[in-house]
């Protein structure tokens, strides 16, 4: 019986190396070129989608962004006793990562205005985390939201406060 001889070990050349290395390369950059991307692109998205939401044309918008921190710190209907030239009944201000619309319906109960709220504050999210909003109905159920980036501050984050007037 003849004895088997151990073969030799291939060993891969240097440039067949190169080769597997430039392909393991090329297969796993392009997912973290992705994902930079979206780091470095997510918050300007979003920012731009806040900024949207603040239509500054709305009549009352001038007004409550010059109310300041005043807008959360003193939510009373002396603060807001010119908005909508005074005609609201209904008032609220949501700060930061709490949702308008359902303040509103929490607190003065569903009701249609609760459809053209939403239809209003068109974002999936709630409100971002250093804005804030005003969101407020009159006696024939005229409803505005107005929505300030940046009106809010830390002690805004979660504050959702709502208030009546006779109207």
């Amino acid at each position: 019986m003849q004895a088997r001889l151990p073969q030799p070990r291939r060993q891969l050349q240097p440039r067949t190396l190169l080769l597997i290395l430039g392909l393991l390369l090329a297969l796993a950059i392009p997912p973290w070129f992705v994902v930079a991307a979206i780091v470095q692109f997510s918050p300007t998205i979003e920012l731009k989608s806040r900024q949207a939401m603040e239509r500054k044309g709305a009549p009352d918008w001038e007004h409550v962004a010059r109310l300041g921190d005043k807008v959360w710190r003193d939510p009373t209907p002396e603060t807001f006793q010119s908005l909508n030239g005074g005609r609201w009944t209904r008032l609220c201000v949501n700060g930061g990562f709490t949702d308008p619309v359902k303040t509103f319906e929490s607190t003065f109960g569903p009701s249609e205005i609760a459809g053209e709220l939403r239809r209003l504050y068109d974002r999936l999210t709630p409100v971002g985390e250093y804005d804030v909003t005003v969101s407020y109905a009159d006696g024939p159920g005229q409803v505005e939201i107005l929505y300030v980036v940046a009106g809010g501050s830390l002690q805004a984050i979660n504050l959702a406060t709502c208030i009546r007037q006779a109207g």
